[in-house]
């Protein structure tokens, strides 16, 4: 069932305004919960702040899995980002370590200014150890991909190795026309 915007601000209002317990936004939910049934709510994490830690470090190794080359400069770039140092300084310290790369600087203190005070972050070892994990995975799920069935081109003529016979055979497209 969808509920409109409105709908969903005067359910949570209500249900703050009535709620005498600590976590009003926690009975908002439940309140939706209930109304809407169980999986209606999606918590994004915006209305509170849990998990951001978790989310943010999250983030932080999928940027390093994808710029592997700066894999050990970022993990320290890290260190020095939940310990509180200025992102702006601590990007302009290791600038020359990354090849004077403004879009990797770029993200650095985008990280940095997202960084909260007050919540638990993975260090660098943690971090390091997760992404060793998360390629493994990915490594071993390749491998483990069977080969596509080989299907004739419409153009073009070749060779390729019959898989089941093991011999050498000779295949031309399946448009093509030879006069």
């Amino acid at each position: 069932m969808k509920i409109s915007r409105k709908k969903l601000r005067q359910i949570i209002n209500e249900t703050i305004n009535e709620s005498d317990l600590n976590d009003p936004m926690a009975d908002a939910i439940a309140k939706i919960e209930k109304q809407f049934g169980k999986g209606s709510v999606v918590d994004s994490g915006s209305a509170t702040n849990s998990g951001a830690g978790d989310r943010l470090s999250n983030n932080w190794i999928q940027f390093v899995i994808r710029n592997p080359r700066y894999q050990d400069i970022l993990l320290h770039v890290w260190d020095h980002l939940i310990d509180g140092d200025d992102p702006l300084a601590t990007k302009k310290i290791y600038l020359n370590d990354l090849d004077n790369n403004e879009s990797i600087a770029g993200a650095i203190t985008y990280y940095g200014r997202r960084i909260l005070p007050g919540e638990n972050y993975l260090t660098s070892a943690q971090l390091k150890e997760k992404i060793k994990i998360i390629k493994a995975e990915k490594e071993e799920a390749r491998k483990n991909v069977p080969p596509k069935p080989w299907k004739r081109p419409k153009y073009g003529m070749g060779t390729r190795i019959d898989p089941k016979t093991g011999e050498e055979v000779q295949w031309t497209g399946t448009h093509e026309r030879f006069s």
